[in-house]
């Protein structure tokens, strides 16, 4: 079950645990790599409804990545290959990529 609020330090966690930046989350968020470090932060935005509809983004994000958001306050971060250009591909189970392969 995931947790109900999204705390700011909640949010850090998950991205820095997956290795990814503020600009990448962003860019899987569909919001701004500033709007991210606002939220990091806890900074409200100015209507409540678009702050939830982004911290909603945000999580979405961040669990399609790999985070998970515990009861608690608890993140588990398992980064997990990422294409920004739109797919998560599997790996290989040896995650070994073979570099002479198209």
């Amino acid at each position: 079950m995931p947790e109900p609020h999204l705390r700011p330090e909640q949010l850090r966690m998950a991205r820095v645990g997956l290795g990814l930046t503020t600009h990448q989350v962003g860019k899987l968020a569909g919001v701004r790599a500033s709007t991210v470090s606002e939220a990091e932060r806890g900074e409200r935005s100015q209507a409540h409804h678009r702050h939830q509809s982004t911290l909603e983004k945000l999580r979405q994000a961040l669990e399609q990545a790999g985070a998970e958001f515990k009861p608690g306050g608890w993140v588990r971060a398992v980064a997990s290959a990422l294409r920004l250009g739109g797919k998560a591909d599997s790996p290989p189970d040896d995650a070994v990529r073979d570099e002479s392969a198209p």
